[in-house]
């Protein structure tokens, strides 16, 4: 299944607050913190993250990496599922906008989509909720706060 979404500003844009760990909490509903290992000194194939949402953890590596463009993350939530998500930023026609589309890929294995699936609805809020969040911290500046990010 996939969500998707405009954004009013450039696909490096949108990458650089998206990609960013500390930048998290800031659009997705619950996360605390992101604790990130970088592999190789720069973020990329191969960096871990721990996302850290109240009670609960989950664990993301990247498996694939182009940057402005999308990348593609393997997920595990411990005792409940794993899935890979691809993160798309696809330039709008005009060039002053970023059609992201997040793709959750189905699972191969019988018993991954058997976790997966009584989890869709909630993931599908979930990412919805932080596209949503993502455009209200890209407008922040517009109304007179602080930026999230330096384009």
């Amino acid at each position: 299944f996939s969500i998707e979404a405009d954004l009013p500003v450039a696909p490096p844009v949108v990458w650089a607050l998206v990609t960013d760990p500390a930048m998290r909490p800031r659009f997705v509903p619950g996360v605390v913190r992101v604790d990130e290992t970088v592999r190789g000194g720069r973020r990329g194939v191969g960096t871990t993250n721990h996302c850290v949402h109240g009670e609960g953890a989950s664990l993301e590596e990247i498996l694939d990496w182009r940057p402005h463009q999308y990348f593609t993350l393997r997920n595990l939530m411990p005792g409940a599922a794993s899935w890979v998500t691809m993160e798309e930023f696809i330039p709008i026609e005009d060039g002053r906008g970023t059609h992201v589309r997040i793709r959750i890929q189905r699972p191969r294995r019988a018993a991954e989509r058997a976790a997966l699936e009584p989890m869709r609805e909630m993931m599908t809020g979930l990412y919805g909720a932080s596209l949503a969040q993502v455009r209200d911290v890209l407008a922040a500046p517009a109304r007179g706060e602080p930026a999230a990010i330096i384009a």
